[in-house]
C-alpha cells in the first residue's frame, strides 16, 4: 500500500525505516524520501504505523512549512 502519495512511499518502506531505527516522524521523513513532508496528509498514517511498531512511543505530528 502507498502511504505517501506525494512521494510514492510504501508501507513496506516505512516498516523498513522503523526496523532500521526510525522512531519519530522527522526520522521517517528523512529515511523515506520525504514522506510526510509535502502536503502532510499521510502524517497520521505515519504516526499510526510508528506507534504500532514501537508501542509506548508518542508521535507528534510535524507542521508543514
Amino acid at each position: 500500500m502507498i502511504v505517501c502519495l506525494c512521494r510514492g512511499v510504501s508501507e513496506r518502506a516505512i516498516h523498513e525505516a522503523v526496523a532500521a531505527g526510525a522512531s519519530t516522524i522527522p526520522e521517517l521523513t528523512a529515511a523515506c524520501r520525504g514522506a510526510g513532508g509535502d502536503c502532510g496528509a499521510c502524517q497520521g498514517t505515519l504516526a499510526a504505523l510508528l506507534a504500532a511498531a514501537r508501542p509506548g512511543v508518542r508521535c507528534v505530528l510535524e507542521p508543514i512549512s
